[in-house]
C-alpha cells in the first residue's frame, strides 16, 4: 500500500540544490534545451536522463531512494528537466497525467514571486500556492493541474516525472 498524500512536501539538502543549480549553466552552454514546452520566457532542458551522466544519476537515485522509503513503493524516472525562468517567465495551467504517475518540483533558489499554484478543485476554485523556497520539494499526483505564476526574478527549478515500477515486487 502506498503511503503518500496527493501533495507531499519535503526538503532536499544544499549539496543537491547546488549540484543542479550548476548543471543549468552547463546545459545552457551546450544548448541542451527543448523548444516545445509549457515554459514561457525561460530556458528548459531536454530530458537530462538522455545524457546518462553518472554524477546526475547518482544524485537522482539518492532522491528516489528517499521518496521510495517514504511511500514504501518503487519508482522509475520518466523524465527530468531543469528550468530557469527569466523576468516575466511562467507556465500555463497543465498536468502530466498522460506521462507519469507523480511529478516533482524542486526549487533551486528562493524568490519573492513566481509561486506554483495547484488547482485542487476547479468547480470550487480551490487553489493552493507554494512560494519558491530553496530546497523545497513538492511531489504530487500527475493528474493535479498546476502552473507557475509570472516571476520578476531569476527562478530555477528541477522538475521530475516518476512512474511506478510495475516490475518491482517487494520481498517480505
Amino acid at each position: 500500500m502506498i503511503d503518500l498524500p496527493a501533495v507531499y512536501l519535503f526538503n532536499v539538502d544544499n549539496d543537491f540544490i547546488d549540484f543542479f543549480s550548476n548543471k543549468i549553466n552547463y546545459y545552457k552552454d551546450i544548448s541542451f534545451s527543448v523548444n516545445d514546452t509549457e515554459t514561457v520566457n525561460g530556458f528548459q532542458t531536454d530530458n537530462i536522463l538522455k545524457l546518462d551522466e553518472n554524477d546526475v544519476i547518482k544524485k537522482l537515485n539518492f532522491l528516489k531512494q528517499k521518496i521510495e522509503n517514504k511511500c514504501k513503493c518503487n519508482f522509475i524516472y520518466h523524465w527530468v528537466h531543469l528550468i530557469e525562468y527569466e523576468k516575466g517567465g511562467y507556465q500555463e495551467l497543465h498536468n502530466h497525467d498522460q506521462n507519469e504517475d507523480f511529478s516533482l518540483i524542486i526549487y533551486l533558489n528562493s524568490c519573492s514571486d513566481g509561486v506554483t499554484e495547484f488547482c485542487l478543485n476547479e468547480k470550487r476554485k480551490s487553489y493552493v500556492r507554494y512560494p519558491p523556497e530553496k530546497g523545497r520539494c513538492i511531489m504530487f499526483l500527475s493528474s493535479i493541474y498546476h502552473r507557475a505564476l509570472p516571476t520578476t526574478q531569476n527562478k530555477k527549478v528541477l522538475v521530475l516525472g516518476l512512474k511506478f515500477n510495475k516490475n518491482y515486487h517487494k520481498r517480505i
